[in-house]
């Protein structure tokens, strides 16, 4: 391992310890969790999310650096105050620290081993986002698209960018290690869950659930199924030894095709689902099972919770609000005689949810996008076309031989949850909360986004899974010991391995390998695959460090700058680049019409549009400019030439070339816009070119009446087109 590779990981690993520290103080001294590795295991995530808010609230009104450091002041003077607290002073066992330190760190390194063998999620926003509020702060706004605040669920990414540490592991590691960090915490905080509820057998046989691939939350295609499990279909015959032997012992294909992964750990590829699953477990657990009239440290804590959830899902956020408002008042009524029912209602069914509301309307999210923007945020709302592909109920697979695999859905894994333990209010909460999500899923349509319902059925099956897990741990409690032993053997056989044999040997290849302890090289990749998902790759870095120093040190946090390679620049130097469609939100990095007109001709009135302040010009690009715009290059009037590295230089932009008035080329879309009179009609019609092409054009002509329409997935917009 490189020494700077090694110092930053351990800065790295000392801020996500401090935090866990700071978490379980939090949960022992102000949450009131009595249970030790429950309290350690949300330690883990409450740390990162009140860290989380506290600097997203101080990134607002300071620099990122300086807004990171005022969050680190906060939390370190809470828990100073925490400690001195006689609450906080019942510390576990240094046995119980011990095992809970051992297990964490294995569970780490086994899911950043897996984490490692699926690349970084749309590099161009996980790794462009975080370089951006590294520089801007909040609310972030995407490279290639600068004109407004982007209302995005980045609670990940700003941990990201305010936790990298300055030397060693880059953006791409680091999220590798927080992606890591935030499974381990939901899975220890469910196991810890569970042998509360149960013993040590009981969570051998029910935590490896937990791998299932229906926990899986973006699955485009038809959704997995929570649990498998093998039934006759009829007499036994010829086959039925190959279809036991491909459920007990597959051989899925190597690598795999995502978006139908065998991998495991689930959503480790998408952080952001296990970090708002685990925290919405903590949220749920407390109002569930907590003291009975929670006091004013305990809602706020909670509220900041749900707020910083809403920075990851805002679904999830929303729906654990909600949930938390029904149990307050649930509780409220059933503690009416002794404790007087109006100021129960008011405290646990008003306040956390409401304080929670103004979190998520000020935090910067989706639901503050929501109402800054209500026009660009609506929702569709009709039956789904394909209901039966988010196999709401299970589904039924005949094998040859005589042999079925019967599948579990989220209706059905709700259902029987709250059938063994209806007692159980955090059981009930979960189910109901895998309800609305399921209903959601097959009503209601984002616009202009449509694939963005496909995360709600996701929910709905991770919360029905949850339910299940704590309602058969405390049913197999419940039950004597020898009925135990032969329900858990039972389990085993036929639900917990056909459930997770496939997943499982995707665990043990990433075991194998082991977790690289290095930042990814551009080009290095585990796996030759026709698909961009499998393997550790980097972005390919940018070409110059001089002039991306040069950048990081003169220009201001907003200045934009031209260049051939521009989510790189992003990424090296956290300066946007401008490159998108010009007003417009888009998610994916495509290539507008004014950036193509700049890169490829110089044209002024492209440069003056996208504000341009800075060009990087690569010598080879300079040669590939038509000679009227590698004049205007070399013309000090125009240009200002800063530095040179190698074959690589910078220039400023000076304002007498946005006022040089100069016939576009014929080629261009400039030109293209000034042929096309004001008002004039202009009808775009799907299938007369490359779609991309389509909507260049259409976005080159805002001035045009434009009739008929653009399909918007190539570009993942935001706006209504």
């Amino acid at each position: 391992m490189e020494p700077l590779i090694a110092l930053g990981l351990m800065l790295l690993g000392a801020e996500l310890a401090v935090l866990a520290a700071i978490g379980f103080l939090v949960a022992r001294a102000v949450l009131r969790q009595g249970d030790d590795r429950l309290a350690l295991a949300q330690g883990l995530l409450i740390g990162p999310g009140l860290w989380g808010l506290l600097a997203n609230g101080f990134v607002f009104f300071l620099p990122s650096q300086i807004g990171a450091a005022a969050a680190w002041a906060t939390v370190l003077a809470l828990a100073g105050w925490l400690i001195r607290r006689p609450a906080t002073r019942t510390w576990p066992s240094g046995r119980t620290a011990a095992g809970f330190t051992v297990t964490a760190l294995v569970v780490f390194w086994i899911t950043l081993a897996a984490h490692q063998l699926i690349s970084i999620p749309d590099p161009d926003i996980h790794l462009g986002l975080p370089a951006l509020i590294q520089s801007n702060g909040t609310p972030p706004i995407l490279p290639w698209a600068p004109w407004s605040p982007l209302f995005y669920h980045y609670g990940v990414d700003l941990l990201i960018a305010l936790m990298a540490p300055p030397v060693g592991p880059d953006l791409a590691f680091t999220t590798e290690v927080v992606g890591a960090f935030a499974w381990t915490g939901l899975a220890l905080v469910v196991g810890a869950m569970l042998l509360r509820r149960s013993g040590w057998l009981i969570l051998a046989v029910l935590a490896p659930l937990l791998l299932t691939t229906g926990a899986w939350t973006l699955v485009f295609a038809d959704a997995p199924v929570i649990l498998r499990i093998p039934v006759p279909a009829g007499l036994p015959e010829a086959g039925i030894r190959a279809s036991l032997g491909e459920t007990y012992l597959p051989s899925p294909d190597w690598p795999w095709v995502l978006p139908e992964p065998e991998a495991s750990p689930p959503n480790v590829w998408k952080p952001l689902f296990t970090l708002a699953y685990g925290l919405a477990l903590v949220v749920l657990e407390r109002v569930a099972n907590g003291p009975r009239g929670l006091h004013w440290p305990s809602i706020l804590t909670l509220a900041v919770l749900v707020g910083f959830i809403g920075l990851l899902d805002e679904a999830v956020a929303l729906v654990v609000a909600a949930l938390w408002s029904l149990l307050g008042i649930a509780g409220s009524f059933a503690d009416r005689p002794s404790q007087g029912w109006t100021k129960t209602l008011a405290v646990r069914a008003v306040a956390g949810p409401a304080l929670a509301g103004m979190l998520l309307v000020a935090g910067g999210g989706v639901v503050t996008g929501l109402l800054a923007a209500p026009s660009e945020g609506a929702f569709a709302v009709g039956w789904l076309d394909d209901p039966g592909s988010r196999r709401p109920l299970g589904s039924f697979e005949r094998l040859p031989g005589g042999l079925a695999l019967l599948g579990i859905g989220p209706v059905v894994a709700a259902a029987i949850a709250v059938l063994l333990n209806r007692g159980s209010r955090l059981v009930v909460a979960l189910a109901a909360g895998s309800g609305v999500f399921l209903l959601a899923a097959l009503t209601l349509q984002p616009e202009p986004s449509p694939i963005d319902a496909v995360r709600l059925d996701g929910h709905a099956r991770n919360f029905a899974l949850l339910a299940l897990l704590i309602a058969v741990a405390a049913r197999l409690q419940s039950l004597e010991s020898r009925w135990k032993y032969a329900a858990c053997g039972v389990l085993i056989a036929l639900v917990t391995w056909p459930t997770v044999a496939a997943p499982a040997q995707g665990l043990g290849h990433a075991i194998r390998g082991g977790a690289h302890l290095a930042n990814a090289q551009p080009g290095q990749r585990e796996f030759d695959a026709p698909f961009t998902y499998m393997g550790r790759e980097a972005l390919i870095p940018f070409v110059s460090d001089a002039i991306a120093d040069y950048v990081r040190s003169n220009t201001v946090v907003d200045a934009r700058i031209l260049t051939p390679d521009p989510q790189a620049m992003s990424v090296a130097t956290g300066r946007p680049n401008a490159s998108g469609f010009l007003g417009i939100m888009h998610l994916w990095a495509k290539q507008g019409p004014d950036y193509l007109d700049a890169i490829r001709f110089l044209e002024p009135a492209a440069i003056e549009r996208l504000g341009i302040d800075y060009i990087h010009a690569p010598d080879d690009w300079v040669l590939q400019l038509p000679p009227r715009a590698a004049g205007w290059l070399e013309d000090a009037r125009f240009f200002e030439p800063l530095v040179r590295d190698g074959s690589h230089a910078l220039y400023r932009v000076r304002p007498a070339f946005g006022a040089l008035d100069a016939p576009p080329v014929p080629e261009s879309y400039e030109a293209l816009r000034q042929v096309v009179p004001e008002d004039a009609s202009v009808y775009v019609a799907r299938g007369i070119g490359e779609p991309l092409a389509v909507i260049r054009a259409a976005a080159a002509l805002p001035h045009a009446r434009l009739l008929g329409d653009v399909d918007p997935f190539d570009i993942y917009s935001l706006t209504a087109l």
